[in-house]
């Protein structure tokens, strides 16, 4: 698989989490600066670009991190429902 196939589909991935096309593009063009410009940047510019990726991939983290929280609350609260059904169709 090509690069560009690799990034669509993480641009694809990443706006199904709800990230903004705009963003997600954004952050794609400063990654592709960072590859494809790195000898043509000064060493403050590379870091500035690193440190805007990083702090993207904390984000992406935090919210998959509450995603799977907010999943497993629904999850329990599916199991809570069932169960006292359940309790009440025995009854």
């Amino acid at each position: 698989m090509s690069t560009v196939a690799k990034l669509g589909k993480i641009r694809v991935a990443l706006i199904e989490q709800g990230y903004s096309a705009e963003m997600v593009d954004a952050m794609l063009d400063l990654l592709g600066i960072m590859m494809l410009e790195r000898s043509l940047a000064s060493k403050e510019e590379v870091k500035t670009l690193q440190d805007e990726l990083t702090r993207f991939k904390i984000d992406v983290i935090d919210r998959f991190a509450q995603l799977r929280i907010d999943m497993r609350r629904e999850i329990t609260d599916l199991r809570i429902e069932m169960n006292q059904k359940l309790v009440q169709q025995g009854a």
